[in-house]
């Protein structure tokens, strides 16, 4: 074989080919996290949309009744009854299901105030903001580790 044709049979070596492997895998275990905890954070959004609308439902039946409901007096799709007060309820998923909507601090007559929480559930119960709370007067608050992944920051939690 002369030299000419070695020249036009090249291509790459088992080394030239390992050494971008090497490369690609360095690459993907730096993205993954980062791209796990994006939509980590995106997942955290169905969860606080669920308390708002938990939230608003709230003060239509306050608006309606002059207490606050149970999640089953502000869910049901029929006009509320007004008279006595329910239990709080069971919980009920948020619109994708990464959280349980539930509803607590619901005090005895006269039903002045609420606390609406959201407890991730299946992919979401690693996130490290875990419980998210919205109380009739608008505060935020969450229960996980806010050093984690929020430096500290509460509202972190809630962007």
């Amino acid at each position: 074989m002369s030299n000419q044709q070695r020249e036009s049979q090249r291509g790459f070596t088992l080394l030239e080919l390992m050494i971008v492997v090497v490369v690609i895998a360095i690459l993907a275990a730096i993205a993954l996290p980062s791209y796990l905890k994006y939509v980590q954070r995106t997942r955290r959004s169905d969860g606080q949309s669920a308390l708002f609308n938990a939230q608003q439902a709230e003060e239509k039946f306050f608006f309606r009744c002059n207490r606050y409901g149970s999640m089953v007096e502000i869910y049901q799709t029929i006009a509320p009854t007004c008279g006595n007060a329910m239990v709080a309820g069971a919980a009920t998923n948020s619109p994708q299901g990464y959280y349980s909507i539930a509803i607590s601090n619901i005090p005895t007559p006269p039903l002045i105030g609420y606390k609406l929480s959201a407890t991730p559930q299946g992919v979401q119960e690693n996130d490290p903001c875990k419980v998210l709370s919205l109380d009739n007067t608008g505060v935020k608050t969450a229960s996980g580790d806010l050093n984690l992944s929020t430096d500290g920051d509460i509202f972190r939690c809630w962007h």
